[in-house]
């Protein structure tokens, strides 16, 4: 069973990396205790460990604050990304049995029935159609017994995964990820080793291409300025 202090953290991590909390939020302790029904001993305890994880600054005489998303590392855990999983997906490919592709085609079909919803006019839910995207991905990694990198990956999420957020809830940009995710597949299901980093590339560039000067403009806020001058 979780302890107190671990549902707290993992309720507010959820609402940063999802963005219900936004970059440059302040968090008042007092609200939190209210929030939890707890006293101020535990919520500081979560909130040095949300600091610890680069998902808030706790600044002295004024407050904690979300940090903001550090656009030049967004960058670079995309070039991590292309190199490891390019390589991953081509292992994958040699070693895959049909009910590995079964479990990958099964979160496809559940982002393609979002897509589905979305067209027809329904609200689209970003958060659930992210954590099948990232279910997906992980498929090629437990496969190939590549689980530390996959966990290693998941735990960028100051940064990469709330820019992925950002890109699902900000440009709305679902018919792109998906013809994305079916390239790839495609990909995989043809044995075709020499396509794999092209349309690995595409897929995770896809939020930058996506987002492009919008990070300059109407959504510069979510992001540190420094990063965006780098």
């Amino acid at each position: 069973m979780e302890s107190r202090n671990e549902i707290i953290y993992r309720e507010l991590e959820t609402d940063i990396v999802n963005l219900k909390l936004r970059p440059g939020d302040m968090l008042s302790e007092h609200s939190l205790c209210d929030r939890f029904q707890v006293s101020r001993t535990p919520i500081r305890s979560v909130l040095q460990r949300l600091q610890g994880a680069g998902l808030v600054e706790i600044i002295p005489r004024k407050g904690t604050c979300v940090t903001r998303i550090r656009y030049h590392i967004v960058n670079q855990i995309i070039y991590l990304r292309i190199a490891v999983e390019s390589a991953v997906i081509r292992d994958f490919i040699d070693i895959c049995k049909p009910k590995d592709l079964i479990r990958v085609h099964h979160f496809l079909a559940l982002m393609e029935e979002e897509l589905k919803s979305y067209q027809s006019g329904n609200p689209p839910d970003p958060v659930y159609f992210y954590a099948t995207d990232k279910a997906m991905h992980e498929v090629w990694y437990r496969v190939t017994q590549k689980a530390y990198l996959w966990e290693y990956i998941y735990s960028a999420k100051a940064d990469y995964h709330r820019f992925c957020m950002l890109d699902m809830q900000g440009g709305a940009n679902y018919a792109g990820v998906s013809e994305e995710h079916q390239a790839m597949v495609r990909a995989i299901e043809e044995r075709d080793a020499g396509a794999i980093e092209g349309v690995v590339r595409t897929h995770f560039e896809g939020g930058v291409r996506r987002l492009g000067t919008r990070v300059y403009t109407d959504l510069k806020d979510y992001f540190d300025p420094d990063s965006l001058r780098s």
